[in-house]
């Protein structure tokens, strides 16, 4: 700052800021000494275009990915981000209490848009500005575009057999754990019979330079499936893992991700399979006759843990591990595969919200789409309308 005025911005706010954009990449930041292989398995970067290619480690979410550049990229952003456990492992080993260090990713000017309040320091009223929370930085990333792969964590294995479990081979069966009660945040390890979560929150944009540059996903086919269900007896949905796993304890893995504003497409402007575009024209029909006011606009929104607006239906099974029909469709040559999907926002000119609904990919190619109201955008409100 300038004419003698400091600025004081505390470490975990720079920690929370430049890399809080998923919890799954903090946790990768506190758990041990920084190693490239903890954030990408490939990358490559072309110095004539400025484009950067990275594959995500496993674990890491797509929202991180910008993040993740910079620090592939740039030697203060590696050495702001390895300095957090660097820190603590230092103060630890003679013995003091361990506070997470780091610096800003990058040197020169920036722009910051922050929260604070000032204080006096030597008898100078005014002289100190000290920030409670960063809102905005204009510093530019050193790519120009980025194109990432994620690893299909959302497919993680889970342990079959504990340790009380009696007979059998071992091999994959499908095992479940009741999510009784509120969700509660634990200090145990997360039980991996469970399918990890992804949960959004949504603010404004933290990097403006972000804003014109193009970051997409590639690969989409590899990202993995959307998820498995399964239906018990007494009819209720539950998501589960299904396969290999390492730990036990009684919480679902969570990763919450920042998205930045929330993420709608104006169908219009975006290209649709037709069961989308018909099941939105049937959709708005609806409203039309409902007799709501005018005009109604619609929106597509992604689904959870997404990267592309159409995604594919979960599997829904029961406790035999017999896979219900519902959740496939066949083509013109008979060949079943799973239904598709795509959540929709209705609102009026104002923004106002009106409702969502998820338009469903029929399961013959001559029957229409299944259009389908909702109290929010959940891969499992989509199965619990499907199983009734």
């Amino acid at each position: 700052m300038t004419g003698g005025n400091r600025l004081i911005v505390p470490c975990m706010e720079l920690i929370r800021f430049y890399f809080g954009s998923s919890s799954n990449l903090l946790h990768k930041l506190f758990t041990g000494p920084l190693r490239e292989e903890m954030l990408w398995s490939e990358k490559s970067f072309d110095p004539a275009t400025k484009h950067l290619h990275i594959k995500l480690a496993s674990r890491i979410s797509g929202a991180s990915a910008s993040d993740i550049g910079r620090i592939a990229l740039s030697r203060e952003a590696w050495r702001s981000a390895a300095g957090i456990c660097a820190s603590c492992i230092t103060a630890t080993s003679q013995k003091r209490t361990a506070y997470p260090y780091t610096g800003f990713p990058f040197t020169g000017h920036t722009t910051l848009q922050v929260s604070g309040r000032w204080l006096s320091f030597a008898g100078e009223p005014n002289s100190t500005f000290v920030v409670y929370r960063i809102n905005s930085c204009s510093h530019r990333f050193p790519f120009e575009t980025l194109s990432y792969e994620v690893d299909a964590f959302k497919a993680q294995r889970a342990t079959t057999k504990t340790a009380g479990d009696g007979g059998g081979n071992g091999a994959g069966q499908w095992t479940r754990k009741s999510d009784a009660g509120k969700p509660t945040v634990s200090d145990y390890d997360p039980d991996a019979k469970k399918s990890g979560a992804t949960r959004k929150i949504f603010g404004a944009a933290k990097f403006p330079d972000l804003s014109h540059k193009s970051i997409w996903l590639e690969k989409l086919d590899n990202v993995g499936t959307s998820g498995v269900f399964m239906k018990h007896a007494d009819g209720s949905i539950e998501q589960v893992a299904f396969g290999e796993g390492g730990h036990s304890g009684q919480g679902r893995e969570t990763d919450i991700v920042h998205a930045g504003v929330e993420r709608g497409y104006e169908p219009g402007k975006l290209k649709l399979p037709s069961f989308v575009t018909c099941g939105i024209k049937m959709a708005m029909e609806r409203l039309l006759k409902a007799e709501f006011k005018m005009p109604v606009f619609a929106k597509v929104m992604l689904a959870p843990g997404s990267s592309a607006p159409v995604f594919p239906l979960p599997r829904l099974v029961d406790e035999d591990g017999v896979i219900d029909p519902v959740t496939s469709c066949s083509n013109a040559d008979k060949v079943i595969r799973k239904r598709r999907a795509c959540f929709l926002r209705f609102e009026y000119e104002s923004g106002e919200l009106i409702r969502f609904a998820v338009v469903i990919e029929a399961q013959k190619i001559s029957q229409p789409p299944e259009i389908v109201i909702l109290r929010r955008v959940e891969l499992a409100e989509v199965v619990k309308a499907l199983n009734g």
